[in-house]
């Protein structure tokens, strides 16, 4: 099992790892819960089987908890269908339902994601001991390991702007 294509460059790999693969009659299993379906397509790679967590990227809400196979091939269908029947492990309607309704939103959400990470990879910086620690004696931050050019690393929601405006007052206001 392929796990979490989350390496640039394994993505590239994944055709030849694929081609490896089902020339020894081996099947391919992708797990792609934090790439999405959204950012990479193994079966168009040559994967034969994908799975994803529901409750991740494709229900994007922390509601429910579901797991999707995506499978390439009639048979593999049919096979899944067998046992999923005969495990009992299918959703119920209501989070069937609460899955469609993520999925309408979930390329949205990821282009947002990925606008926001981006923006916040180019204003992450934060120190520290000049901004949020300020007011504790230097003698304290550094006994606890905050010295002066110690430097936060902050990704999240935070509004790209604020957080831009963040780092050119940290950078004006700290040490000359």
């Amino acid at each position: 099992m392929i796990k979490n294509l989350v390496l640039f460059l394994f993505v590239f790999l994944l055709q030849r790892i694929s081609e490896i693969a089902h020339a020894h009659g081996a099947l391919v299993l992708v797990d792609n819960s934090i790439m999405s379906p959204v950012l990479s397509q193994p079966l168009e790679l040559g994967a034969d089987i994908v799975m994803h967590s529901a409750t991740k990227f494709i229900a994007g809400h922390s509601d429910l908890m579901a797991g999707i196979l995506a499978v390439k091939g009639e048979s593999l269908v049919r096979e899944i269908a067998f046992l999923q029947n005969a495990v009992g492990t299918g959703l119920a309607p209501f989070d069937c339902c609460l899955c469609l309704r993520g999925i309408k939103t979930m390329a949205l959400r990821v282009e947002k994601q990925q606008a926001k990470g981006a923006g916040s990879v180019k204003s992450l910086i934060s120190l520290p001991c000049f901004m949020s620690h300020a007011s504790i004696p230097a003698s304290v931050r550094e006994a606890r390991g905050l010295t002066e050019d110690l430097v936060r690393i902050s990704v999240g929601i935070e509004d790209v702007e604020d957080l831009i405006n963040d780092l050119d007052y940290a950078i004006s206001s700290g040490p000359k």
